[in-house]
């Protein structure tokens, strides 16, 4: 027996749901003097629905109370203080979780780390999608994408797409976290994209986010003295060309410890047969990381 009272419930939500998207307030790409981090979410063996994406956008509504907020048919721009915080849905495969700033904003001497007044309220996003996508049983890849020359430690580097999982898992084995493009090493600046918190796992992410505003004044001391609390900036904020980028996955393979110049590829170093039982080595204690993390997700879920 068909039950048709949620699907007219989802055509009274679309009909009464504006079918545009902020176009005044949030652009495709960030502007060059924006920081941004994205995280792509892809849904490789089923989708994201429409009663299901309207869902998800109520939770994360509710979650915070948010100075100004948005919503469309397709997702749901959100603002408090600086930090804008966007939930796109481009296809029923793909929802992208996404954080910004304007650089301008936050330069001066006080704060030079932007993405640290973004975090708290883009953690408060994603671990609601995460724990929606849990309870609804369904299979989930995370990529993250920082959008800004500020997450890159050299110069003229395109964003990339990282597998979210080997990156945190890069981060706290090796320390940090390498790419080649065109031959050339490149770097991640993990003290733009992680301030002060180095999270190995989704979880951390979420102890990440901002407290509830509707906490009392003994629960904000105790946060404040919470190590993995993120104090904002108080100040005022006034209120305020795209970018070529390249969307390739990224898997965070480790690289050997010794220090490399960029132009030089691992093959073409000396010592080769040494270097390379201590790469495999590596590699191996790699696997075992992933592979333990990945049984340790399977048995919470």
């Amino acid at each position: 027996m068909y039950r048709k009272a949620p699907i007219k419930c989802t055509h009274q939500l679309i009909t009464t749901v504006s079918q545009r998207p902020p176009a005044l307030h949030w652009t495709p790409l960030p502007q060059p003097d924006e920081a941004q981090i994205t995280f792509k979410i892809a849904f490789p063996r089923s989708c994201l629905t429409r009663s299901e994406l309207f869902e998800l956008v109520k939770r994360i509504s509710n979650a915070y109370r948010w100075q100004y907020q948005y919503e469309w048919s397709h997702g749901m721009l959100l603002r408090i203080e600086a930090a804008k915080i966007a939930i796109i849905q481009h296809d029923p495969e793909t929802l992208e979780i996404s954080g910004r700033i304007d650089n301008a904003i936050t330069d001066d001497n006080s704060d030079t780390v932007p993405m640290k007044s973004v975090w708290p309220y883009l953690s408060i996003a994603l671990t609601a999608a995460i724990e929606y996508f849990d309870e609804l049983s369904s299979q989930y890849i995370i990529r993250i994408i920082p959008f800004g020359n500020i997450f890159y430690a050299e110069k003229n580097a395109l964003p990339r797409a990282f597998d979210l999982t080997q990156l945190l898992i890069s981060n706290d084995f090796l320390k940090r976290v390498a790419y080649r493009d065109n031959g050339i090493l490149h770097h991640l600046n993990l003290v733009q994209l992680f301030p002060e918190l180095k999270p190995k796992t989704l979880a951390e992410i979420d102890e990440m986010k901002a407290k509830s505003n509707n906490s009392t004044g003994k629960e904000e001391n105790e946060s404040r003295n919470d190590p993995m609390f993120l104090p904002l900036p108080e100040r005022s904020y006034t209120t305020g060309c795209g970018r070529r980028v390249s969307f390739g996955s990224v898997k965070c393979i480790p690289q050997p410890l010794q220090k490399i110049e960029p132009d030089v590829e691992l093959d073409d170093m000396p010592n080769e047969k040494s270097k390379k039982t201590q790469y495999e080595i590596m590699v191996d204690n790699y696997v075992d990381l992933i592979m333990d993390e990945t049984m340790r997700q399977i048995k919470i879920s």
